[in-house]
């Protein structure tokens, strides 16, 4: 699969780092790492991103530094300037309906009930369409405030999971650019 573009979708300022709502840039951070790069603020296009290498493609990582329910703007500007089409993006987010531990491949789709993937999609074509990888964080006990559940701080146990699946997740990125969806998605989709 080609892929040019991996956006991690997450709230800016420094409260909002390790909140359940920022996997995104936790995933992203962890990937640069991973590649021995550093995340670089670009001003004009309010984000912060690195290019790497996998498997002889160059691909952008990306953290829009803006609110997860506006960020489609930066992200589309940022992908339309370098000239990338929405189905070569992978958009990396949390999710509700997984459980601490896993994660899912989406391809080739529009439609999300996340507030950052729903910024996307109000701004790019119709007929267009892009891939998410969605993190589990579970869903809170009832009666819990989903928006005060997902904006708190990961506890100890909950970052050591979510560090596990990231990085079983990265290794699928690879298997997916070497070889194909199919095979990278069975690797994870087996957590």
């Amino acid at each position: 699969m080609k892929l040019k573009m991996i956006v991690g979708l997450s709230n800016p300022i420094p409260k909002y780092s390790y909140t359940r709502h920022n996997i995104g840039e936790l995933f992203i951070n962890t990937l640069a790492k991973k590649y021995n790069k550093n995340l670089k603020k670009d001003k004009f296009f309010s984000c912060y991103y690195a290019k790497i290498n996998i498997d002889l493609n160059n691909i952008i990582l990306m953290i829009p530094d803006n609110y997860m329910n506006i960020n489609g703007e930066i992200i589309y500007n940022f992908y339309t300037f370098y000239k990338i089409y929405p189905q070569e993006l992978l958009i990396i987010h949390d999710e509700l309906d997984l459980k601490i531990g896993c994660a899912r491949f989406k391809f080739f789709h529009r439609n999300s009930s996340h507030n950052g993937i729903k910024s996307i999609v109000n701004l790019i074509e119709k007929k267009s369409l892009f891939h998410t990888l969605r993190i589990g964080i579970g869903r809170p006990k009832k009666n819990y405030d989903i928006k005060r559940y997902i904006l708190s701080k990961l506890n100890v146990q909950e970052l050591f999971q979510l560090k596990q699946i990231i990085n079983k997740s990265i290794n699928c990125i690879n298997i997916l650019i070497k070889k194909n969806q199919y095979h990278a998605m069975n690797i994870l989709h087996k957590s």
